[in-house]
């Protein structure tokens, strides 16, 4: 098939959906698909495409303006005449003017992966939000799903939590999670008696719950806790990290908490490979967190809150722990129990079988290449 992506392009993106498109596009490359990338760049004024080494073909167009979503004429005339010969576009994330004007003026079918756009505890964060989102969706977004050829979700949750917003919709909708690129080795746990745990992201503190963490390791440490090290890594705004610096200094954790800032590369298969003995993800809202998929990927037991959408599967490989809840306690009686647990090194066997068996990159685009077609081949009759 000829695929085409509406995204960003980047390895070292922190931004979980542009990770997803660059890890997925290579992937449909290696099975035979035609990928293309498209978008937008300040100052040409043609299509300037560039032909990746590993086979995608990114085409970046002009800008455009906020009336069209910063989409230009000449994009949008692509998207009616079609030169690529697409037999799909691929928008991913919702709540975005760009990919709602792209989709009105798409001749060909196209799919939406929201990435956990719809969670409703990040919709009704605040009554304006609420409202604003429910407009949005009234004005705009309806349309944009409905005229889609299929919906992805990333999990059962998401899923449910879509449809109680667009109950129309359980038909065009299907659950085809994230992946994560095959490692070949197991990371290296240690066998001091310091837990060293590791978080890898953005470092937004109330959306991945670090705050949540933060105040769970106070309790730990004031119950007279000592044996952890945790390192935080990632990029975040100036107000994220001086918030969660302020948590450190505030809950006396400046001898337990490091922040590192983000890590490319080697350096950061390193901290995974051999200076992380627990991965944590104790976010309030995701599609299905690419980072903790990439901690399974190198056998790290990992702590993860339901809300990651984790749950399910890190309870059925015995891969790790979920929080019953966020509270303080919680997290400090779990971490108790991990700091106690005899069977930790199976743990690590465990997450890189589940990664392995469920989340190989390979697995989930044949999984997503057949449902699409078979979608494409409903439509056109000819199943």
């Amino acid at each position: 098939m000829v695929i085409g992506h509406l995204s960003a392009y980047d390895d070292k993106a922190a931004n979980g959906v542009v990770k997803v498109v660059y890890d997925l596009t290579r992937e449909q490359v290696k099975q035979g698909h035609i990928v293309y990338v498209y978008g937008f760049k300040e100052g040409i004024f043609e299509v300037d495409t560039i032909h990746r080494p590993e086979g995608v073909i990114l085409k970046y167009f002009p800008r455009g303006s906020k009336k069209n979503g910063f989409l230009s004429t000449m994009f949008l005339r692509y998207l009616r005449e079609n030169p690529d010969k697409l037999d799909y576009f691929h928008f991913h994330s919702v709540y975005m003017r760009m990919n709602v004007v792209a989709a009105e003026y798409c001749s060909m079918p196209y799919i939406v992966t929201p990435h956990g756009g719809y969670a409703l505890i990040n919709r009704n964060r605040s009554f304006f939000t609420k409202i604003k989102k429910a407009i949005y969706e009234i004005v705009s977004e309806r349309n944009y799903l409905r005229n889609a050829l299929m919906i992805q979700t990333l999990s059962d949750f998401e899923k449910r939590e879509l449809l109680s917003i667009f109950p129309e919709l359980e038909n065009q909708t299907y659950t085809i999670p994230n992946g994560t690129p095959d490692v070949l080795y197991q990371a290296e746990i240690s066998n001091s008696k310091t837990l060293r745990i590791g978080f890898i992201g953005r470092v937004a503190v109330y959306h991945k719950g670090l705050d949540l963490f933060m105040n769970g390791m106070s309790e730990y440490v004031r119950h007279g806790g000592k044996r952890i090290q945790v390192k935080i890594v990632g990029p975040g705004n100036y107000e994220d990290i001086e918030q969660l610096e302020k948590l450190i200094q505030t809950n006396n954790l400046e001898n337990y908490v490091k922040i590192i800032g983000p890590l490319f590369g080697k350096e950061k298969e390193n901290f995974l490979m051999k200076e992380t003995d627990l991965f944590i993800h104790t976010s309030r809202w995701e599609g299905l967190p690419l980072s903790v998929l990439e901690a399974l990927s190198y056998g790290i037991p990992v702590l993860v809150t339901k809300e990651t959408n984790m749950a399910g599967y890190v309870n059925q490989y015995d891969a790790g722990w979920v929080l019953e809840n966020n509270s303080a306690e919680c997290i400090n009686v779990t971490l108790e129990e991990i700091l106690n647990e005899k069977g930790y090194r199976q743990k690590g066997i465990n997450a890189k079988r589940l990664a392995n068996q469920v989340f190989s990159w390979g697995e989930v685009t044949k999984t997503l290449s057949k449902q699409v077609l078979m979608c494409l081949n409903q439509v056109n009759g000819t199943e």
